[in-house]
């Protein structure tokens, strides 16, 4: 594999005897297109052809990873019982294996293909499996509209005053209810719900 850096981050290239590539670690598709170019120019070099030979054919995105965090950590148990038996989904919660909640969901969009969503203790939630933005738009609307229904329950409120528990990862504050707030907007809009 080869790495190189885009203006925000480095990416991670791997190029298959077939031509293709996968490229991961982009933050947005053009981070992707820059990356696949820079790519062509090092194979033209490094094959001794003129600059512009090797051309891309055709480009996809394959997966869309995201992750995000809330301003309160949860207690996975309650929460786990309540996706399974109340919202009929399919989660496991085994802290032997996994430190969260793994959950499968079947968006709207692609109804063959699940989306994987996993929730910690700690407030943070990752989706994943996601092929398009309206996958992961839809993923996030669901569990934050489940987190937000059944908050009261599942949440640890007292972080919110910064007093956490002993079993709580960090200590939260008001200051960082406001910042997600402000990544839950500038989501939002991203996705087009504003």
């Amino acid at each position: 594999g080869k790495e190189h850096s885009t203006e925000t981050e480095n990416v991670s290239i791997v190029l298959f005897v077939n031509g293709s590539m996968n490229i991961t670690g982009c933050k947005k598709a053009e981070d992707a297109c820059k990356s696949a170019l820079i790519m062509c120019a090092v194979l033209d070099r490094s094959n001794g052809q003129s600059p512009g030979k090797t051309k891309i054919v055709s480009m996809s995105v394959q997966m869309i990873n995201t992750n995000f965090t809330t301003a309160t950590g949860f207690f996975l148990d309650k929460l786990h019982s309540i996706m399974v038996n109340k919202y009929k989904m399919k989660a496991v919660l085994d802290k032997e294996v996994h430190p969260g909640i793994v959950c499968e969901f079947r968006t709207s969009y692609a109804p063959k293909r699940n989306v994987t969503i996993a929730v910690f203790s700690s407030g943070n939630i990752i989706i994943t499996g996601v092929v398009d933005p309206v996958q992961l738009k839809e993923a996030y609307i669901s569990i934050t509209q489940i987190i937000n229904t059944e908050f009261a329950d599942v949440c640890r409120l007292e972080w919110f005053d910064g007093e956490a528990e002993d079993t709580a990862p960090k200590k939260r504050g008001r200051k960082r209810k406001d910042e997600t707030e402000a990544i839950d907007t500038a989501f939002m809009r991203l996705v087009g719900r504003d």
